[in-house]
């Protein structure tokens, strides 16, 4: 009697770890504390900024600011972070990333690993559709991932405007440093408050 057919490279629970370790690598992680960027479709509701991580030209070793950012114009950025509130002249980023929501990358991830999991129905042709779906899920993945994000410098500052906090701009009697404690290092999005 002839043995079964087993297909290459996908024996047993190592291949399981190997797709997971390699759609877990494609850059699905989101900065800003856990929890604080809403979904895609809670984007539109939540009452916070998008979370901005940039590096300051003009300070030792470039400093990095991250926090919330409140609001945006042509020559300047107003950033909550977790213990102080910062105004930041666009001439003096170097570089940085402002991301909208939680692109939930880690969905199309599992879904790829289901996918490939799947291939092992497809007897011999294993070896074409599994690759297949791994390549596919880093791909799809990594580019859900990447849906909200902006680089910095953008071509234009006001490309920033619909993610902040106050996308009208900075209300003129509101000191942004009244506003460090309540942001979201501290309190995390509306729906978390006690």
């Amino acid at each position: 009697m002839r043995r079964p057919i087993e297909p290459i490279g996908v024996r047993g629970p190592g291949s399981l770890g190997l797709t997971l370790l390699v759609l877990a690598a494609t850059g699905c992680g989101v900065p800003g504390p856990e929890g604080y960027l809403p979904t895609p479709t809670e984007a539109g509701s939540h009452a916070f900024g998008g979370w901005i991580e940039l590096r300051i030209s003009g300070t030792p070793e470039a400093e990095v600011l991250e926090g919330e950012l409140l609001a945006a114009s042509a020559d300047t950025l107003w950033i909550l972070g977790v213990d102080e509130a910062w105004n930041v002249p666009t001439s003096a980023v170097l570089d940085g990333e402002l991301t909208g929501y939680d692109p939930q990358a880690g969905r199309v991830a599992i879904l790829a690993v289901l996918g490939t999991l799947s291939t092992a129905s497809n007897g011999g042709f294993l070896i074409f559709t599994a690759p297949a779906w791994i390549l596919t899920g880093i791909f799809a993945s990594r580019g859900q991932a990447n849906l909200p994000r902006i680089s910095l410098p953008p071509e234009g500052w006001l490309e920033l405007v619909p993610f902040s906090r106050f996308p009208q701009g900075l209300p003129e009697d509101l000191d942004p440093a009244r506003l460090v404690g309540s942001g979201p290092g501290d309190s995390g999005p509306p729906g978390d408050r006690p």
